[in-house]
């Protein structure tokens, strides 16, 4: 590639340049409007940003509340029965079906036509 082919492309690339950035010719406006538009695409972002800070407090904010809350509530009253005895009792606990894994063997099935 020649040295005046090589001119031409970088011109072609920096006429295509100019044309994609559309920050027109520089002037004595030239920079803030460039911020200006920095910032009008940067707005989005910082509205999401926001939103999610005050989302972020808030949570913070309930942590802490209920934890105060379950520090400065009254204590449950004492249980007469122990765990095991209150497991034992319960009438719910006794009418779940439990299960147990089972083991499944392969077996081979043979279809039969029904008898006529």
């Amino acid at each position: 590639m020649s040295a005046s082919e090589q001119e031409q492309t970088l011109d072609r690339l920096l006429h295509a340049y100019r044309q994609a950035a559309e920050y027109g010719e520089p002037s004595a406006n030239f920079m803030p409007e460039l911020w200006a538009r920095i910032e009008s695409r940067r707005s989005t972002s910082l509205a999401f940003e926001r939103l999610a800070r005050i989302f972020a407090t808030g949570a913070l904010a309930l942590t802490l509340l209920t934890g105060v809350y379950m520090t400065l509530s009254p204590a449950p009253p004492p249980v007469e029965e122990t765990w095991v005895e209150n497991v034992a009792n319960h009438q719910l606990a006794q009418r779940v079906n439990y299960f147990e894994p089972v083991q499944v063997s392969t077996a081979s099935y043979h279809v039969t036509s029904p008898a006529k």
